[in-house]
């Protein structure tokens, strides 16, 4: 597989991806009236046709050798034929491309017995329907997470970036976009194709951005980042094909950037020793082996037969999202903690805030009561003191506490019996109120005295 950009000006004298062109190929040695396939993952040079002994089988698109009758289209071609019983074929591919950037057939073409080939067909098509399937799942789970809590951007962030991988590998790993979707643009599924290069970086620079605190203080490098991928995927969405055609350098170069801002942010995380940092090492790691496995396999052996990129990027994807739902919930066990605190803080205030004052200025709790809260409300006050007199013995302070905590216990259990309810403590008795009014505390006086009697009664 190759294009011919450059071999096109050995014979023509420019260089150029516009044209057509048949490619012929003899297969000799074949088994007599053999059931044979072939499968190319992708429509090259945007439109083709192919032929067996003179038999068209399969084409995608309209091929011609003018840009006015010429119509592009992404779909897989496959099909099978019998071979004669000379055992010979002959393969002819007609491509034609008057809109993409490159021209020809530089993609692997897929030639053996129906059955093998067939299965390696259900194989890869399996494995890229499982990954994309999986890769939807995971972008569902993080839309629905940030709907739920618009102020948490990390999983906004990481199912934009799941998304790009999405669209990308369901239009160039197997096409499943335009087998699912017949009447997509051509147009649509190029410009589809490429958003992995302005929403993928981005977006995984600002998870990661969103992930570690210390990352605030490069603020205005990220927005300045992100201003110019937006500024480049609005471009892209409006401009026409032959000019995105045009910007796909651009976009290379500034998805290199964000790759590069993303491994400094990791090294950096990691010699500051953040959490689950190494889980984020490893999603990049893996990703970055099965490129470098690709482009070693692609040098040694010219064309990949199976491709481990959908694999690994469904292990970044499931990484990355265990990654953050172990953090959200370590925020909620965080959470919990603080609830906790806050019960304790308020049972603290309780003591030295009746919970009757927040049951009036109907609040729940007293975080809920602001400055200037009020309820005017006619009550009746009731004041009682205690005095100790021990005669000519002397009593010690904490014998006169003692005291003092009886008579409160007795005293303030007495209070809600008549609709009333202590208001403070002072140093040798205590105010209540009785928001029923002054009969109530009439009442409650008499009880209290009756218990003072029988209190004087069990010290005597």
């Amino acid at each position: 597989p190759s294009n011919w950009n450059k071999a096109y000006s050995e014979f023509k004298g420019e260089e150029t991806a516009f044209g057509c062109a048949s490619y012929r190929l003899v297969l000799k040695g074949l088994k007599s009236n053999c059931r044979y396939a072939f499968y190319i993952k992708s429509t090259p040079s945007s439109s083709c046709a192919v032929y067996v002994d003179g038999k068209l089988l399969a084409s995608s698109g309209t091929v011609t050798d003018s840009a006015e009758k010429f119509r592009p289209a992404y779909e897989p071609i496959y099909a099978d034929f019998t071979s004669s019983h000379t055992g010979e074929a002959e393969l002819v591919i007609q491509v034609a491309n008057f809109v993409y950037r490159k021209g020809g057939i530089w993609l692997p073409i897929y030639f053996s017995e129906q059955d093998a080939l067939y299965r390696y067909y259900n194989t890869e098509a399996g494995i890229i329907v499982f990954a994309c399937s999986m890769l939807l799942f995971l972008c569902i789970v993080c839309f629905t997470i940030f709907a739920l809590n618009i102020k948490k951007r990390s999983p906004l962030y990481l199912g934009l970036f799941l998304l790009s991988l999405l669209l990308r590998m369901g239009i160039t790993g197997f096409n499943i976009l335009p087998l699912v979707f017949k009447n997509i643009p051509y147009g649509v599924l190029f410009k589809m194709e490429y958003s992995v290069l302005w929403i993928g970086p981005p977006a995984f620079f600002f998870f990661l951005w969103s992930m570690f605190e210390w990352m605030t203080k490069c603020r205005r490098l990220a927005y300045a980042y992100g201003i110019l991928e937006a500024v480049l995927g609005l471009l892209t969405v409006f401009l026409p094909i032959s000019i995105v055609n045009k910007m796909v350098l651009l976009f290379e170069i500034t998805a290199l950037i964000g790759t590069v801002f993303c491994i400094v942010i990791l090294i950096t995380g990691v010699f500051k020793k953040e959490k689950h940092i190494v889980m984020y090492l490893l999603s990049v790691l893996v990703i970055a082996l099965a490129l470098l496995y690709e482009m070693a396999y692609l040098v040694l052996r010219g064309a990949i037969i199976y491709s481990y990129i959908p694999l690994a990027v469904l292990i970044l994807a499931v990484i990355q999202f265990f990654t953050l739902a172990a953090q959200e919930t370590e925020l909620f066990s965080d959470r919990v903690v603080l609830i906790h605190k806050l019960k304790k803080l308020n049972d603290a205030y309780i003591r030295f805030v009746p919970r009757e004052f927040l049951d009036m200025l109907n609040k729940r709790d007293i975080t809920d009561v602001a400055l200037g809260d009020y309820v005017q409300k006619d009550m009746g006050i009731l004041f009682a003191q205690i005095y100790v007199r021990a005669g000519s013995q002397d009593i010690t302070l904490e014998e006169e506490y003692d005291i003092f905590s009886t008579f409160s216990m007795v005293v303030s259990l007495l209070m809600p019996q008549y609709g009333g309810f202590v208001s403070k403590f002072l140093s040798r008795g205590l105010i209540a109120l009785f928001p029923e009014g002054t009969q109530s505390a009439v009442n409650c006086c008499f009880e209290i005295q009756d218990r003072i009697d029988k209190l004087n009664e069990i010290r005597r």
